[in-house]
This record gives structure tokens, sequence and C-alpha cells, in this order.
């Protein structure tokens, strides 16, 4: 167990909640979640569901320092041959860029051949969805990381401390550092769209 004093997701244990890579059967379905960045990291994670209903992440890309248009190459390069039935993405990404005259950036990646849906940004249901997936009282939990295949949302789990001013969110903040919470955001979008 590795909880910390102040660690948001306490369920969060590396022994439990990880596994060897594998590539997931072509019939588990599969979709992708995107969080926004360019000097921020800009983070993609790739998911599958079991037929039992278990979510593998599976595959991460994590980066800084790419326009729009190399970001969706890189997601679009490393899907081929992929059936990815659903692609969720930081809602960010829709806002018109009027003052810059440029398109969204959704848009962007459309015409790259990565049509993109908006994902919800309702963060305290997102973070209750993260923390569902992490149960694991009564039986396996239902979310499942590859090991070395997404090293950057391992690493970033433990880093999440909940935000003095509301207990029920993780702190932007940590010592007048922004929080690196661009692995979790992603995964936060991407399990809040399996019901939809």
């Amino acid at each position: 167990r590795v909880a910390a004093e102040g660690m948001y997701f306490e369920e969060w244990d590396p022994n439990v909640h990880t596994c060897e890579p594998f590539d997931p059967p072509a019939d588990w379905t599969r979709w992708l979640a995107i969080d926004y960045g360019y000097a921020a990291p800009f983070c993609c994670l790739w998911l599958a569901r079991s037929p039992e209903g278990r979510v593998h992440v599976y595959r991460e890309v994590y980066a800084t320092d790419l326009r729009d248009e190399q970001q969706a190459d890189l997601i679009l390069a490393r899907s081929v041959d992929e059936r990815i039935v659903r692609r969720v993405a930081d809602p960010s990404m829709f806002a018109e860029r009027r003052e810059q005259g440029k398109p969204s950036i959704a848009h962007v990646y459309a015409r790259r051949g990565v049509p993109l849906e908006r994902g919800t940004n309702q963060r305290r249901a997102g973070w209750n969805a993260v923390r569902s997936a992490l149960a694991h009282e009564d039986g396996p939990p239902r979310l499942q990381v590859h090991r070395r295949a997404c090293p950057n949302l391992i690493r970033t789990f433990p880093s999440m401390v909940r935000d003095p001013l509301d207990p029920e969110d993780v702190a932007d903040m940590i010592d007048r550092k922004k929080t690196e919470d661009h692995a979790l955001d992603c995964l936060r979008y991407a399990l809040m769209s399996e019901g939809q």
C-alpha cells in the first residue's frame, strides 16, 4: 500500500491495479481519451474493456511541445489496425480560437483523421468514477494499468492530494506548483464516457 497523508486516491495500490502488458483481444471494446497540453504535457490513454467489464489502460502517450497536428498524427500512428470506438477529449479542445484566427484544436484533430467527442468536465463525478474503478474490497478492481506501457499514469496516481478547500476534489496546486494531473484527467474523461 502506498497511501500518503492527504493522498486523494487512497485505494491506489500498484500491486493490485497494475498488470503485465498484453495486447487486448480484438473483440474487446477499445477507446481513448486525451488531455490537451503543449508546454504542459499532452496525454493520451488507450483503454480496452474485457467482456467481464474490467478496464485495461494499455497504452499511453505523454509529451510536450507537440503542435495539434503532431499530436493527432501521433495518436493515429499508435492506433494502426485498431478499432477505436470513441475518442473522448478535454472539453477545452473544442473552444474556438477566433482571436488567433485558428480553428478549434478538435477541428484540427478531425482534419487529421482523429474525430473527437467532448469529454465531461464534472470533476467530482469523474473522480468518483476513478475511485469506483479502483475499489477492490469485494473482489478484483475494475481498473488495470499495464506496467511499463503507462509509466506516467502509474507515477502520478500517488502524487494526487486532496484540495484543502474542497476535500472532494484533487488539488490543482501543491506548494505553489501546478499539480501534474494530466494522465489522471485523461483517465477521468475516459471513465466518465463509459456510461454515455
